[in-house]
């Protein structure tokens, strides 16, 4: 099922892919950051928003405050 335009790959580097796993384990990071640091990091892996969003709930509204 294609809804829109290609998703680019998202390439990090090693620096920031370790920031970012060490957020989504800090028992201390805020929620919102864990879920972030969370679809970056599957977005990575080469998963589609799609499967991104069955496998991390997001609140919408909560972004846009």
């Amino acid at each position: 099922m294609n809804t829109g335009p290609k998703k680019r790959p998202l390439e990090l580097t090693d620096k920031q892919r370790e920031i970012l796993q060490r957020l989504a384990r800090r028992r201390l990071t805020p929620q919102y950051l864990v879920k972030r640091a969370r679809v970056l990091l599957e977005s990575e892996q080469g998963m589609s928003n799609l499967q991104i969003s069955r496998l991390i709930p997001l609140d919408v509204a909560a972004y846009f405050r």
